[in-house]
């Protein structure tokens, strides 16, 4: 029995750039079912864990559904934002699981460290958000003096 038969079919012929991409976007697939197939996974933002840096802020999201609040640690060491996930042995529907995650991200030097505020949704979406120091306007007073003789040469004739 030859294979030629089973590989000949057109959906083999379909270069993919993804080869695990085998179905490719499923048309009419409904995203709310998904979402509670997979407890919103399908809806997650697909940024986590990447440092977002706008004129006014920077964000970080990450995802730590799988940690309790009294789990997670954020702190500050120097510039460096330091999150930290654990938590012990627990088991689940496939056994027994630990998890321990720690992620660093160093601050852009116009952020004072002292603003920084982190919030937990409840998705498990960890965020953390500090605003941006934008150009300091220095404002100063500019003293007028006052000449004797005229600006232009026409005022005087006027006079």
């Amino acid at each position: 029995m030859s294979l030629y038969s089973y590989f000949s079919h057109p959906f083999y012929s379909v270069r993919r750039s993804d080869p695990f991409d085998v179905f490719g976007p499923i048309p009419g697939f409904d995203t709310s079912f998904a979402a509670a197939l997979h407890g919103n996974d399908y809806t997650r933002p697909h940024n986590l864990g990447a440092m977002q840096l706008s004129d006014t802020e920077v964000k970080v999201a990450v995802d730590a559904k799988h940690f309790k609040p009294e789990e997670l640690n954020v702190k500050i060491v120097q510039n460096e934002v330091i999150i930290h996930g654990q938590h012990e042995e627990k088991d689940d529907e496939h056994g027994s699981v630990s998890r321990e995650f720690t992620r660093r991200y160093t601050l852009p030097p116009d952020v004072d460290p002292a603003t920084v505020t982190s919030s937990l949704s409840q998705g498990g979406i960890l965020s953390i958000c500090a605003p941006r120091k934008g150009p300091q306007a220095v404002a100063r007073s500019i003293p007028i003096t006052i000449e004797e003789k005229p600006a232009l040469e026409g005022e005087a004739a006027k006079e």
